[in-house]
């Protein structure tokens, strides 16, 4: 595992002998958790017996794509996620609204930790409530005032 700085501010932990180059996909290994930065987590998963990638972005949202050929198979936002349910062991279902008809649109992934990855999303959306909640935003200005008073 090897760690250190992509841009300003932002550091990134890799399990792969790649190096992450700016603009191309994370490379998925056998490890569970395969790139991640303070805004992104990217997971090794399958569906229908194929090995995909998983990578959860706070600026884009979910994206989900071939692990060998890189073809991206879907792409949807934070605020497009609608419900999930999981089995408990290694399975999850997200339930997707598609924009343009608004169908409920499911997509089902297994992973090897799956309580890493359901962790992930929980705190990825909960900090995107934070991020546009006026009440969470001035008690966290408020917060600042006080320490900085001080």
């Amino acid at each position: 595992m090897r760690g250190g700085v992509r841009s300003a501010g932002e550091s990134f932990v890799y399990h792969t002998p790649a190096t992450p180059v700016a603009g191309r996909m994370p490379v998925c290994t056998q490890f569970k958790t395969v790139w991640s930065s303070n805004a992104s987590k990217t997971y090794m998963c399958s569906s229908q017996g194929k090995l995909l990638c998983f990578i959860i972005d706070f600026g884009t949202g979910f994206t989900c794509f071939e692990n060998i050929s890189k073809n991206v198979l879907w792409k949807y936002k934070f605020s497009q996620l609608k419900g999930s349910s999981d089995d408990g062991k290694t399975r999850v279902k997200l339930l997707f609204q598609n924009s343009d008809t608004k169908q409920i649109e499911m997509k089902e992934l297994e992973f090897a930790d799956l309580t890493a990855v359901l962790h992930c999303i929980h705190s990825f959306v909960a900090a995107k409530v934070a991020a546009v909640d006026p009440l969470f935003i001035d008690s966290q200005s408020f917060a600042r005032k006080y320490m900085y008073s001080s």
